[in-house]
């Protein structure tokens, strides 16, 4: 069974004010448009989740939910993750590991410089030096159990970040 995964990093945040700490940093006015271009570009391709899985900071919650409102897709998939905050390669692997059987297209959001790490990390082939805003990669593997992803082979079939596709947003 083919399962795949696409690995998001959140939209462009607005710069914490004095009294906010980075957790509650939410998107700028860009990183809103942002969501909005590769929501469309999500929806272009026939590609919607049936797992959400996002950091509990503010700015991957608020990516979260506009990916789900442009994709239409019921929020209630939407799965908070605090441990996914500044997360490690290993805690992302984790989280992939842990999706439940049942579901065949997840989309895990994150943050830099975790979520550069774990992509690079996926296949020897591709390697990028810093995740873009938004930017989206997907990953698909043949198996039955997501417990398989670290060992299967991974074809990366997606790149698709704002700025790629559409220029300064």
């Amino acid at each position: 069974m083919i399962k795949q995964v696409f690995l998001i990093r959140h939209a462009t945040a607005s710069y914490a004010h004095s009294l906010q700490n980075d957790y509650e940093r939410t998107l700028h006015e860009r990183g809103k448009r942002e969501v909005a271009m590769m929501g469309e570009r999500l929806k272009y391709f026939g590609i919607h989740p049936d797992i959400i899985i996002a950091s509990a900071a503010t700015r991957t919650q608020q990516t979260a939910e506009g990916l789900a409102q442009t994709l239409h897709v019921d929020i209630h998939l939407i799965r908070l993750e605090p441990t996914l905050y500044h997360s490690s390669t290993e805690r992302l692997l984790q989280e992939v590991q842990l999706i439940p059987n049942n579901i065949t297209t997840a989309f895990l959001i994150a943050h830099n410089p975790g979520i550069t790490e774990f992509v690079n990390s996926l296949t020897p082939i591709f390697k990028i030096e810093d995740m873009p805003t938004c930017g989206i990669v997907g990953v698909r593997f043949d198996a039955q159990d997501w417990l398989e992803f670290e060992q299967e082979e991974k074809e990366l079939f997606l790149f698709e970040y704002p700025s790629k596709l559409y220029g300064r947003t």
